[in-house]
């Protein structure tokens, strides 16, 4: 097996494109706008501090893993997570989002997994 450097710098000068390497997901900032929006597979989408979120999943790409991932922050008063009912949490427990709090969710195959950090 061979294997083949890339130089970093090629993907901040815009030679090559994120999303044209396997392994490496390109980065959607959304600000506080988008709070009802289709997630891409394989691009990790932030939201900075949102009162509410609304997120469906897009249309998967053939012969990959289709992982959707992404973070938003939740302000003095928690963020109100919408996904679509069909997301399996780890022992069927549906997370509480919390106040000043920061999360971070990957979806893989239905199943999701959250991280939760302090602000």
């Amino acid at each position: 097996m061979s294997l083949t450097y890339l130089n970093p710098d090629a993907i901040k000068d815009g030679s090559i494109s994120p999303s044209k390497i396997k392994g490496v997901y390109p980065e959607v900032n959304h600000g506080t706008s988008d709070t009802t929006f289709t997630l891409t597979p394989n691009t990790f989408h932030v939201w900075g501090q949102v009162a509410s979120l609304t997120l469906n999943l897009g249309t998967e790409t053939s012969d990959v893993a289709n992982e959707y991932i992404f973070q938003f922050t939740s302000g003095p008063s928690a963020t109100s997570l919408t996904l679509p009912s069909d997301i399996k949490w780890a022992n069927d427990d549906v997370p509480t989002i919390e106040a000043n709090m920061t999360y971070q969710v990957s979806i893989l195959k239905g199943l999701a997994c959250i991280l939760e950090f302090n602000n």
